[in-house]
């Protein structure tokens, strides 16, 4: 028998659930082997070492208990969230009503002393007047296109 298929069986001949005849031939390896006479002990050590250790015994309702505290962690956490958005929502509705209504006082105080505006928007339609009436004639230059529509 070669080293990789002792190897391979190693853990079965460990514990015993090999065939006697594989059996036989790992155990002679093993004794003929200075290699895989190294990987048994180790092996052998580790695997009593795990099967030494006790096995704890576990609280059937454990998991159950800590189920039920993430679930009231997660509902505390939830209940404070909602609490501080009823609190945060009508502060902030109520800051910015006030920023448009301070923001209108404002502009409006200040458009109102501005004839500025006015007087150039009054430019502006004339100059728009006289544009219209001089490139909106028909092919005889007499008759805009807006009264030629109307006659129609």
């Amino acid at each position: 028998m070669n080293c990789g298929l002792v190897q391979k069986n190693l853990l079965e001949f460990i514990e015993g659930s090999l065939a006697d005849n594989v059996g036989f031939e790992v155990k002679n390896h093993i004794d003929s082997c200075e290699l895989c006479s190294g990987l048994f002990r180790n092996v052998k050590e580790t695997y009593t070492a795990f099967e030494k250790e006790p096995i704890p015994i576990l609280d059937p309702f454990f998991s159950t208990r800590v189920l039920s505290k993430l679930h009231n962690i997660e509902v505390i956490e939830t209940n404070t969230n909602h609490k501080l958005i009823r609190i945060l929502q009508p502060i902030a509705a109520s800051v910015l009503l006030l920023i448009g209504v301070s923001g209108g006082i404002y502009l409006g105080k200040n458009l109102a002393g501005s004839k500025t505006i006015v007087s150039t928007a009054v430019i502006k339609n004339e100059t728009l007047e006289t544009y219209a009436s001089e490139y909106y004639l028909d092919d005889l230059g007499e008759q805009s296109v807006s009264n030629l529509i109307d006659n129609e």
